[in-house]
C-alpha cells in the first residue's frame, strides 16, 4: 500500500538533488515533506486501536525491525571503518577519518547488498553538536544542530524553531548561530565560543 507513497517520495529526493530540476527545486521539496508526513501518519496509526488496519503488535514490529536494521547498518559501518556518533530510527551520524566519496558510496552498497535498504547520504558535516536532554543532561535523541559542507544548517528541537518561544529568544539564537556558522570544524567552532557569548 505504502510502496508508490515511497518511491515518489525518493524520486522527488532525486530530483531536490538533480541540477537539472534546480527550478522545481522548492516544488519538489515540499512535495518530498508531504509525503514524509503521511507515511509518518500511516506509521502513527498502525498503532491506535480504532484504525481499521491498526494493531500495536504492527506497530512493534516495525520498531524492532528498524532498531534491528540500525544496528546491522552501524556494525557495517565500523567495519569498513566509520566511528558511529549517534543514531535514531532512520538515521545515523557517522564519523571517517576520510572524506573520501567514494568510501561512503562503497558503505551505502554493503548496507544494500546486506539488508536489502538502499540508504543515502544525507550530507556531509563540517561539525556536528548533539544536546543533552534538559532533565537530566543525557544525550537526547532528537536535539542537534551542524554545519553542512555547502554551508547550510540542520537544525532540531533548538527554541528558534518552536513557535511558541519569544522572538527575543528565536533572533538570539539564530544571531549565535551565524556566528558558529563561520567555523570549518569543531576546533574553528570553539575558538568562535567567546564571540559568539559576547554577542549574546
Amino acid at each position: 500500500m505504502l510502496e508508490p507513497i515511497i518511491n515518489r517520495r525518493i524520486e522527488y529526493k532525486k530530483r531536490v538533488r538533480d541540477k537539472r530540476y534546480s527550478e522545481f527545486r522548492e516544488i519538489y521539496e515540499a512535495r518530498k515533506k508531504a509525503l514524509k508526513w503521511i507515511l509518518v501518519t500511516c506509521f502513527g496509526y498502525t498503532r491506535y486501536r480504532n484504525a481499521r488496519f491498526g494493531r500495536i503488535e504492527c506497530h512493534e514490529v516495525i520498531n524492532a525491525y528498524g532498531r534491528e536494521l540500525l544496528l546491522e547498518t552501524a556494525k557495517i559501518a565500523e567495519e569498513l571503518g566509520y566511528e558511529v556518533l549517534h543514531g535514531i530510527i532512520d538515521s545515523l551520524w557517522l564519523k571517517s577519518s576520510s572524506n573520501n566519496s567514494n568510501n561512503h558510496e562503497k558503505l551505502c552498497k554493503k548496507i544494500f547488498e546486506q539488508s536489502g535498504i538502499s540508504v543515502e547520504l544525507g550530507g556531509i558535516y563540517k561539525w556536528i553538536l548533539f544536546l543533552p536532554r534538559r532533565s537530566d543532561h543525557t544525550g537526547a535523541l532528537n536535539r542537534y544542530y551542524g554545519l553542512f559542507e555547502n554551508g547550510e544548517m540542520k537544525i532540531r528541537d533548538l527554541e528558534l524553531r518552536r513557535s511558541d518561544m519569544p522572538q527575543l529568544i528565536r533572533d538570539a539564537q539564530m544571531d549565535m548561530l551565524k556566528v558558529m556558522a563561520r567555523a570549518n570544524d569543531i576546533a574553528e567552532l570553539l575558538a568562535l565560543i567567546p564571540e559568539v557569548i559576547r554577542g549574546f
